[in-house]
């Protein structure tokens, strides 16, 4: 997870500079005839360069809609703050989760400012300053928080000119601003930002007008990201390593399964135990409260040794897609052109089944939150991706005024989706009223946050399609079978584990179907004339929520590697077939730039070379991308190694090269890790996946050589990268398999057992495939 939670959305440090980066040869999309230029590299650490389009009037004149931000903070200062030594802080409502969107807004803040970088502080998420940007999730931190950024920054730049104008006693319209901070007038004359901010910061409100500039100098490079010489350092960056004066460390007894009842517990031995401050137990749940953190540590486990439970267990045998098989479903439908039936009915359609496993977020270090109530007020401090929806919830649940709650971001160990930390920090809240005054640091142990982690679901999906005799699709079928996506709090007060387990306890939390399960279930890059889609959506049997890419994860690992099954029934090359559907001309740049960077080979059928492709557009709003995968199978041990991944990338205008990397490379190695190896192991007396020895991920060794080409488009509205690299991993990679050794894999993860199984399954039709 070190490499998958490096990548910023677009963030990150870049030491050969931005878009005015040495050449590296290499080949420019197909853009039919667009000129392009080759610029970068990105990076002096990885296989990356950038291919930098010319602006055409459509990219530049792009609408860039005014986002919901600005509805809730509409004012300038809402945003920025001009110190009194000139320095400029920007307030931004979005959480640092690793993927260096704080550099990000930085860079956006300053090329819109036109001053230095570096003279842009932005401050860290709290309901106390920020203003409220909902959750930091959907890879819009860039595309809609970027734009408000932009629309703020704008807004200040007008101001403090409208403002020297008065000063200077000159045309506002003559004034230039110095990338140190400063107004200049046409005969020299100049007024510092400091100088501007002595009555006071800037204020006033953001105008359409305040419209962002995507072509505006800075943007493109790649300055360093502050908060990583902490975090490299060990110097105190995580909420983890937060320390302040009296605080009380806690560790929580959870029940082993999510209904199972508390039958007996005895408190008093732990009471009496040196150190500890308090034992609070309500409910199905207790936690020890105590002056060191070993002590609580001790304390628990003597807990759990006298805990005794009753109804233990799940209604799960293991089998997740033939439980979830079994129960009602409620749909979510998409797209239903009624002539699908029709056409389907007509000859022999092709049908095929693709499945994923429930998979955890297995963050790096487990969820912890510290909370201190005093003089009726509840402060907290968590890595949550959302402060202001989570004082919401809070509120509910707490029974308080969110005017009586503050919520600080602090620095975590990651997440990509709905992990233990809202969880966590929801318990730390509830233990802090009992030891009002001082702070208590609540921590999960990592059994804990594997049990009660909201699993990325499990997923099914049924896929017909039919092929006419011009060996084009006529009519597609997708129907996904999936568990509910997302289940974050929103202040109803039952989306945390501590609603469910107290006394007074509510049902635990089915959020119901949704779009996250439906999340590119529609083949929108791909003239097809008759579609129909849905995601039919079950409760099942394990507690689920976002993970990274969510349904498009298994949506698309199914429809890439049905599109591959297709091509060779129509006798066509895998990405000859995609081009005879494609109609989105950035993504025929993007899926050429890939082949011809991976070296493709046309071919029909399995080749033996163990190479496979995928196209996709994350969300159908997001950044457009292509993987190539270069996959050998070894036979006698049935293991997979994907050996390299090229991936070529259209996010609009780059803001910052070398984040936007960080963040495929990052997206591609958790790809190969969760197509590979990462299943969660449950069944009918609950999850078992519970350490990183039963919940492997992929170590070092196994993470491929990459080659990451940017399609940079100067002057474009920026597309969100933080999700896209992800799903386009599997079926690439599936598509690999088959190319080099005939064996098509419609469940994942790609396991040897599973490549066995296939081989030993194989009827003489599929023999004669792979001999051929």
């Amino acid at each position: 997870r070190a490499l998958q939670a490096g990548g910023g959305e677009e963030g990150g440090a870049d030491p050969t500079g931005g878009r005015a980066g040495g050449c590296q040869a290499g080949a420019g999309p197909a853009t039919d005839g667009a000129p392009t230029e080759v610029v970068g590299p990105c990076s002096a650490v990885s296989r990356c360069r950038v291919v930098r389009l010319r602006p055409t009037p459509d990219d530049v004149g792009a609408d860039t809609p005014r986002p919901p931000e600005l509805d809730r903070a509409p004012d300038l200062a809402d945003w920025f703050t001009v110190g009194a030594d000139g320095r400029i802080e920007l307030r931004s409502g979005r959480s640092e989760i690793g993927q260096g969107v704080h550099n990000a807004v930085a860079q956006i803040a300053a090329s819109q400012l036109g001053v230095d970088h570096g003279l842009v502080d932005v401050r860290s998420a709290s309901t106390a300053v920020s203003p409220d940007e909902d959750y930091t999730v959907k890879s819009v931190s860039v595309p809609q928080g970027g734009v408000a950024v932009a629309m703020a920054a704008n807004a200040l730049r007008r101001r403090l000119l409208a403002i020297a104008a008065e000063h200077l006693d000159a045309d506002v319209d003559a004034l230039t601003i110095e990338a140190a901070g400063a107004v200049r007038a046409p005969d020299g004359r100049r007024v510092t930002f400091a100088r501007l901010a002595a009555d006071g910061s800037p204020t006033g409100a953001i105008l359409d007008t305040d419209a962002p500039r995507w072509d505006a100098p800075l943007l493109g490079g790649s300055p360093p990201r502050a908060d990583l010489a902490d975090k490299l350092t060990g110097s105190g960056a995580y909420v983890q390593d937060l320390h302040l004066p009296g605080m009380c460390w806690a560790r929580v007894l959870l029940p082993p399964t999510y209904d199972a009842e508390l039958a007996d517990l005895d408190t008093s031995p732990v009471e009496a135990l040196a150190g500890v401050v308090a034992v609070v137990r309500d409910g199905r749940f207790a936690v020890v409260v105590a002056d060191r953190d070993e002590v609580a540590v001790r304390g628990v486990e003597s807990l759990a040794a006298r805990a005794r439970w009753r109804g233990v267990g799940l209604a799960f045998d293991g089998d997740a897609v033939t439980t979830m098989r079994s129960l009602p479903t409620h749909p979510h439908p998409v797209r239903d052109d009624p002539e699908v039936a029709d056409i389907l009915a007509e000859g022999a359609p092709h049908r095929a089944t693709y499945t994923t496993a429930y998979q955890a977020h297995a963050s790096m270090a487990p969820s912890c939150a510290v909370a201190r109530v005093e003089d009726g007020h509840l402060e907290v401090w968590t890595s949550t991706q959302g402060v202001y929806p989570f004082r919401r919830e809070l509120a509910t649940l707490l029974e308080m005024d969110p005017g009586e709650i503050t919520v600080h971001h602090a620095h975590g160990p990651g997440s990509y989706g709905h992990n233990g930390v809202d969880d966590v920090a929801a318990l730390a809240a509830y233990t802090a009223r009992a030891v009002p005054g001082r702070p208590v640091r609540l921590q999960y142990r990592t059994e804990d946050e594997f049990r009660w982690d909201a699993f990325g679901p499990a997923m099914a999906a049924d896929l017909e399609a039919g092929l006419g005799d011009d060996g084009r699709i006529r009519a597609w079928r997708h129907r996904t079978l999936t568990d509910a996506h997302t289940a974050r709090a929103r202040g109803q007060g039952n989306a945390l584990t501590v609603s469910w387990l107290r006394e007074d306890g509510v049902p635990r939390l089915w959020s119901g179907p949704g779009e996250g399960g439906a999340r590119n279930i529609t083949p929108t890059l791909y003239d097809l004339p008759a579609v129909a889609t849905v995601a039919d959506h079950v409760d099942g049997p394990l507690r689920t929520g976002s993970l990274r890419s969510l349904g498009a994860f298994a949506n698309v690992f199914a429809a890439e590697s049905f599109l591959d099954e297709l091509a060779e029934a129509a006798g066509a090359d895998p990405v000859a077939f995609r081009h005879r559907h494609l109609v989105d001309e950035r993504a025929r740049a993007v899926l050429d730039t890939a082949t011809r960077a991976a070296d493709w080979r046309a071919h029909v059928g399995p080749s033996g070379r163990g190479q496979g492709v995928c196209l996709m557009r994350y969300h159908d709003v997001a950044a457009y991308v292509a993987v190539v995968a270069d996959v050998t199978v070894d036979l006698d041990t049935d293991l997979v190694r994907v050996d390299r991944l090229v991936l070529a990338a259209d996010a609009g205008t780059v803001v910052n090269t070398e984040g936007l990397r960080q963040q495929l490379e990052g997206g591609l190695v958790q790809g190969v890790s969760r197509t590979l190896v990462e299943q969660v192991a449950a069944d009918g007396r609950g999850v078992s996946s519970l350490s990183w020895s039963t919940y492997p991920v992929i170590g070092f060794r196994d993470v491929p050589a990459i080659e990451v080409v940017l399609l940079d488009r100067p002057g474009s509205p920026p597309l969100g990268a933080g999700e896209v690299a992800t799903p386009a991993v599997p079926a690439a990679v599936a598509n690999a398999i088959d190319d080099a050794v005939g064996v098509r894999l419609r469940h994942i993860p790609f396991t040897p057992a599973s490549i066995r199984s296939q081989l030993l399954a194989l009827d003489d039709a599929g023999l004669r495939r792979v001999l051929a």
